[in-house]
Formats: C-alpha cells, sequence, structure tokens
C-alpha cells in the first residue's frame, strides 16, 4: 500500500484490485478488470467489506444459502471464495472457520467514504468516484436468502447515513470558510442522499 502525498487525507491507496459497490458492482482485480458472474460474488464481497472483522464461513454459508443443507452451502461458499481469490488476487484471509478481507489491499468505493467520513469529512477530501446517490451493492436482490437481504437493507441504510452524515459535514465546513458556493453544491449533494 502507499500513500498519496497529494490526498489532503494522507489516505492509503490501495495498489490491488479496485471495487466499486456503491452502484452496480464492478471490480478491477489485480490482473486487470474482472467479472463476478453470480450475485452471490457480490453478496459475499459486499458482506465482507462492510465486515472488517469478517465472518464465520458457517454464517456465510447459511446467510446465503439457507435452504440447502450446510455442506451444500459449505461448497457452494468454497466455489465462491475461489471464484473471489481470483478475481482479487491474495486478498482473501481464509482459513479452515473464518474469512475476512484484507480492507487495506482493496481500494473499495464504501472504504473511502467511511475513511473521508471518519476524518470528519473535510472539504478538500472528498473522495473521488463515488455517486454517493447510488445503493450499496445496487442490483444485487438474492431472493433465495431472505436473511442476507435484511442485512443488506440495513447496510444500505447506514452507508446512505454516512454519506449524508459526510457530505454535512463538509458542507457545513465550505460554509465556515465562507465559500458559499462549495456548501451549497454539497449540501446538494447530501439532500440527494437522504
Amino acid at each position: 500500500m502507499r500513500r498519496d502525498p497529494r490526498s489532503p487525507l494522507g489516505a492509503a491507496h490501495a495498489t490491488g484490485p479496485s471495487v466499486q459497490v456503491l452502484g452496480p458492482p464492478r471490480l478491477a482485480g489485480a490482473n486487470g478488470a474482472a467479472r463476478l458472474a453470480q450475485r452471490k460474488h457480490w453478496a459475499v464481497l459486499g458482506y465482507l467489506l462492510a465486515t472488517p472483522e469478517g465472518a464465520s464461513r458457517a454464517h456465510l454459508a447459511s446467510l446465503l444459502w439457507p435452504d440447502q443443507g450446510p455442506a451444500h452451502a459449505r461448497t457452494n461458499l468454497r466455489v465462491t471464495l475461489t471464484t473471489l481469490r481470483r478475481a482479487l488476487g491474495e486478498v482473501l484471509d481464509a482459513n479452515r472457520t473464518h474469512v475476512r478481507l484484507d480492507a487495506t489491499a482493496v481500494d473499495a468505493d464504501v472504504t473511502r467514504l467511511h475513511a473521508w467520513r471518519g476524518a470528519h469529512a473535510p472539504r478538500d477530501g472528498e473522495p473521488a468516484g463515488i455517486d454517493p446517490t447510488r445503493a450499496f451493492l445496487e442490483g444485487v436482490v438474492l431472493e433465495d436468502a431472505p436473511e442476507f437481504m435484511d442485512w443488506l437493507a440495513d447496510a444500505q441504510d447506514h452507508v446512505r447515513s454516512v454519506a449524508h452524515d459526510a457530505w454535512s459535514r463538509a458542507a457545513a465546513a465550505a460554509e465556515a470558510d465562507g465559500d458559499l458556493a462549495d456548501a451549497i453544491r454539497l449540501t446538494d449533494v447530501a439532500s440527494r442522499v437522504a
């Protein structure tokens, strides 16, 4: 990982894969453009991005394949993790019981959003390439995984709240600095997120 000296936050920029999960999910893997063909691939990746501590294999298997027996669900998860590892490179930390994503090795829009908000959203650090009006994992619908869909709805609300708060803070900072044009622009973004 390297630090971008031009970044006002001194934010770390991952040198590995680039993941967009705000809006329709997209991935540029460690070896260039990559494609995740199944929604459950995106579901696992999004879940791991939103859960820095990771999750047990048993939890992920039952969350995403609730109608299948435990052995079949574990097999599906193993195949999904293999697909993710091929697309992302070695950023998955998986052992026999637990799976975690090394978020510091992935350039994910949602991670940059959280970092900006965590730094109190300085207006000169507004993350590029993020459309905060788009939903987290937009278009990922798993009708056969209702608990995942409940989790996703909560995660989408949380990300929307983080984005609204971040752009509102940046707007307040712009107003305090006397830059009313930027304050209006940032407030407009915040209002479209809410």
